[in-house]
C-alpha cells in the first residue's frame, strides 16, 4: 500500500515539476538551472531528484543542454539548420 502511495506522489510531482519550473522562469526571469535549484530549494528536495525527472522528459533535457551550451558551461553539439 506505501509503495502505491509513494509511486501516485512522485507521478503527481513529475507532472506539476515542468510546469513549476517554467513559472518560475518566467516569474522570476531566471534560467532552467537556476529555477530548478530553486524549486528544490523551496520544497526541500534533493537535486538529484530533479535530476531523474529531467531525465525522463527529453524535451527539458535539450532546453537545459542548449542553456548550458549558451553560457559556455558545455562544449557545443553539432545542430542541423531548420
Amino acid at each position: 500500500m506505501e509503495e502505491v502511495i509513494r509511486d501516485k506522489v512522485q507521478d503527481s510531482n513529475y507532472k506539476n515539476f515542468f510546469a513549476e519550473i517554467e513559472r518560475i522562469r518566467a516569474h522570476d526571469n531566471v534560467d532552467y538551472m537556476e529555477a530548478i535549484i530553486s524549486y528544490c530549494e523551496q520544497r526541500d528536495i534533493e537535486v538529484e531528484m530533479a535530476a531523474k525527472f529531467i531525465n525522463m522528459n527529453i524535451a527539458m533535457k535539450s532546453k537545459i543542454r542548449e542553456e548550458a551550451e549558451d553560457l559556455n558551461y558545455l562544449e557545443r553539439t553539432a545542430r542541423l539548420p531548420i
